[in-house]
C-alpha cells in the first residue's frame, strides 16, 4: 500500500554554469520534484551579482 511521506522545501542555489547538470543529476537520482522558482511565492528575489563577481568567482575555484 502506497503511503504520503513528509515534505519539505529546499531552495537549491548554484551557479548557472552548473545548474542544468545539477538539476539534472537530481532528476535521475529521483530524489526531489523541483518546480521552477517563483519569487512571488518566497519573497526572495533572484539577485545580480556585482561587478566584479566574476572575477572573485574565478579566484574561489
Amino acid at each position: 500500500m502506497l503511503s504520503p511521506k513528509p515534505m519539505t522545501h529546499a531552495l537549491i542555489v548554484g551557479h548557472r554554469n552548473i545548474m542544468k547538470d545539477t538539476v539534472d543529476k537530481l532528476h535521475e537520482l529521483s530524489l526531489l520534484h523541483i518546480d521552477d522558482y517563483n519569487e512571488e511565492e518566497t519573497g526572495f528575489n533572484i539577485g545580480k551579482p556585482f561587478e566584479k563577481a566574476s572575477e572573485v568567482s574565478r579566484k574561489l575555484v
